[in-house]
């Protein structure tokens, strides 16, 4: 069979979507990405072989995305409330 892909080195979980189809992929015996449903093949949703073969999506970033929305900047002391700009 084919080598496990260098671009397969980050550590993916057990179990993750196919970067293709969707479907869940996992690790075969020999270390190849195989769609749970034993198929190397991605499908189409009528059931059709794709020309592409499981590949697990990227993993989420890791960076923390801000909470909640902090509003629009302050005033500078030159556009005060009063002013008449239009």
């Amino acid at each position: 069979m084919n080598a496990p892909s260098a671009a397969a080195v980050p550590p993916y979980p057990r179990v993750s979507p196919c970067r293709h189809c969707g479907l869940a992929v996992l690790r075969d015996n020999d270390g190849n990405w195989i769609h749970a449903s034993l198929s190397y093949a991605c499908r189409d949703r009528w059931g059709g072989v794709a020309g592409t073969t499981a590949e697990p999506a990227p993993p989420a970033p890791t960076w923390a995305a801000p909470t909640r929305w902090s509003g629009p900047p302050p005033r500078s002391p030159e556009r005060g409330a009063g002013s008449a700009t239009v």
